[in-house]
């Protein structure tokens, strides 16, 4: 596989000669012809991009990767300590802050991240969990009379039945750890400098005898995480596991009956990410009894019929009066974005809209615009700060809503 000079969102590479590519690439690039060759343009999605079987495309992201890892985290729903303890530290994450983003990915980062974690992890020793396991080849623990019988029957004499409970690696956290090891693998750690490679097929082996299940629920996993209701022997695992999820979250996994994986690319969404993590501190922000956060919520168009809806991304309301909110991960306003939030606004009774887009180098952090008896304020969020940008929109958004209600 032959990889393009990396780019980051939303730039172009240089001219490249004319090459074929997999259907439904333009859904992650803009591919930009002139005479006999063409330019990529990345979009909003960050990671490597398969554009035939020979070539792919690294896209990096326009923030510090520590920014983003926080970002995505927040966006999953995770709360600030769990962030905290997850994110990467360490002697090798020191040494990739200082490295080049041009030619650092979001994948490679937490790689070393992940390393860092097992590492700690090996320094408390792998849970190990009471399971009965059913032994025929050996007397241990308790025999089995009815089975044992049921072997003699057939002829098989030298069979007995025993049941024993011992304590097992083979549980749920390890199980997780084990299938990210195997993504990670079928992702492209072979790309990793010598030394990385080295250390992660070492981690990998500490983790041969662990047994991923077919049916194993991430979701279920990551729902009880968020709130708390790990058993208490988890506690070690808490800074691993959100790693884990959340590199699970971004491929499509595989599992055939024979244990084999097959993974789509590392992709990540920058567009959902964002939309995700703003509803995140919004929801946070106005939690009250007065004070209801909708997110998502499927609206009516028109009265008259329902086949057509819009899709505000926040609503908060409090049955006296309305504010709408739009999230868009773009590089500038668009008057698309500007009618459609109008829209939203009449549609919801909302007496102010407001539209967030990360903020770049040439935007002001706040910029106002009126419609008829309609107000909208375009915010710019700094994903260079992220923590301080929370505090800002916060504030923003707290006063604005004593003016709307």
């Amino acid at each position: 596989m032959e990889f393009l000079d990396p780019i980051k969102e939303y730039e172009k590479t240089d001219p490249i000669d004319l090459v074929d590519f997999h259907e439904g690439v333009q859904s992650y690039v803009d591919i930009e012809y002139s005479k006999d060759k063409i330019c990529i343009r990345a979009k909003e999605f960050i990671g490597v991009i398969p554009l035939n079987s020979q070539l792919s495309l690294i896209v990096n992201s326009r923030f510090p990767m520590e920014n983003l890892l926080y970002i995505i985290f927040r966006a999953n729903g995770y709360d600030h300590q769990i962030i905290s303890t997850s994110t990467p530290k360490g002697p090798d994450t020191t040494k990739i802050m200082a490295q080049d983003y041009d030619s650092f990915m979001v994948f490679d980062f937490i790689v070393y991240g992940l390393l860092n974690h097992l590492k700690l992890l090996g320094t408390y020793g792998m849970l190990k969990e009471p399971r009965s396991k059913i032994y025929q080849d050996k007397i241990k623990g308790k025999i089995l009379l009815k089975q044992t019988l049921n072997h003699w029957i057939r002829g098989r004499f030298d069979r007995i039945v025993c049941h024993h409970r011992e304590l097992s690696r083979d549980n749920t956290p390890n199980q997780v750890i084990k299938l990210t090891l195997d993504v990670l693998q079928e992702l492209g750690v072979h790309l990793l400098d010598e030394k990385i490679r080295h250390d992660f097929f070492i981690q990998k082996r500490l983790f041969d005898d662990i047994e991923v299940p077919r049916h194993l629920d991430l979701r279920e996993i990551e729902y009880r995480m968020k709130r708390g209701r790990l058993p208490r022997n988890y506690e070690k695992y808490y800074e691993i596991l959100p790693l884990c999820l959340m590199i699970l979250n971004h491929v499509n996994i595989n599992l055939d009956e024979f244990g084999t994986i097959s993974v789509s690319p590392f992709v990540v969404d920058m567009r959902k990410v964002f939309e995700e993590y703003i509803s995140e501190i919004v929801s946070d922000c106005f939690i009250s009894d007065n004070l209801s956060v909708e997110i998502q919520s499927e609206i009516a168009l028109f009265e008259s019929e329902s086949t057509r809806s819009i899709i505000p991304d926040i609503l908060i309301n409090n049955d006296v009066s309305r504010i709408v909110i739009d999230v868009k991960y773009k590089e500038e306003i668009k008057s698309a974005d500007l009618y459609q939030i109008i829209t939203y606004m009449y549609r919801t009774n909302s007496d102010l809209g407001i539209l967030i887009y990360p903020k770049s180098t040439v935007n002001k952090d706040i910029v106002s615009h009126s419609f008829k008896d309609k107000s909208v304020i375009v915010y710019f969020f700094d994903l260079l700060y992220p923590k301080e940008s929370e505090k800002k929109l916060k504030s923003q958004l707290l006063s604005h809503l004593k003016i709307a209600f």
